[in-house]
C-alpha cells in the first residue's frame, strides 16, 4: 500500500504523456477500418476476381502503415493482399489508396487509375471533387466519407445503397 502513492503520479503522468502521434495512429486505425469496410459495400465486375489488391501508392504515412493489416483479411470472401506500388503499376489492383504525399500527383494516378475496375480512396483533401471515388475527412473530430458516384460507375463498380446513405457527402 506504501508504493500506492507514488505509483499514482506516475501512472497519471504516463497518461498525459501521450504523443500526438498515438492520436494520428489512431486516426489511421480508424481510416483504415473504414477502408476494409468500404471493400463490403463494394461489387465489382466478374473480370475482377481474385484476391483483392489493396494498392498503396505514396511515401510510407500513418494511415498506408495502417492498411499494412489488412493483409490476409477476408473481405466477400476473397483474400486482401496489401501492396506498395508506384501510379503507374496497377494492374490487378481492386482498392487504390493514395497517400497525402501524393497529392501534386493526383490527376496522373487518378488517369491511370481509370483504366482499372478499382475503388480509389484517399484523405487527400477534396479527393473526390478532384475525381476520386472516396474521399476521407475529419469533421468534428470524426473520420467521415464523401463519395463520388459517378467515378465509381465510370469504373464499372458497383456501391451498394447502404454505404452511400452512411457517406457524409455524395457527389452524383
Amino acid at each position: 500500500m506504501r508504493s500506492f502513492p507514488c505509483i499514482l503520479p506516475a501512472l497519471l503522468g504516463l497518461l498525459f504523456a501521450l504523443p500526438v502521434m498515438a492520436l494520428e495512429q489512431d486516426e489511421a486505425a480508424v481510416k483504415a477500418a473504414f477502408i476494409y469496410n468500404f471493400t463490403k459495400f463494394v461489387e465489382w465486375p466478374a473480370e475482377a476476381e481474385g484476391p483483392l489488391q489493396l494498392c498503396l501508392i505514396g511515401e510510407t504515412d500513418s494511415l498506408l502503415a495502417a492498411l499494412a493489416n489488412l493483409e490476409g483479411k477476408q473481405s466477400q470472401g476473397r483474400s486482401i493482399r496489401v501492396r506498395s506500388t508506384g501510379h503507374y503499376a496497377l494492374d490487378g489492383c481492386r482498392v487504390i489508396v493514395v497517400g497525402a504525399s501524393e497529392a501534386d500527383r493526383l490527376t496522373a494516378i487518378l488517369g491511370n487509375a481509370q483504366r482499372q475496375p478499382a475503388l480509389t480512396v484517399s484523405e487527400i483533401g477534396h479527393f473526390a471533387d478532384a475525381g476520386g471515388m472516396i474521399g476521407l475527412v475529419v469533421n468534428n473530430a470524426r473520420v467521415q466519407f464523401e463519395i463520388n458516384a459517378q467515378a465509381a460507375q465510370r469504373a464499372n463498380l458497383k456501391l451498394s445503397a447502404q454505404l452511400l446513405k452512411l457517406a457524409w457527402k455524395v457527389k452524383k
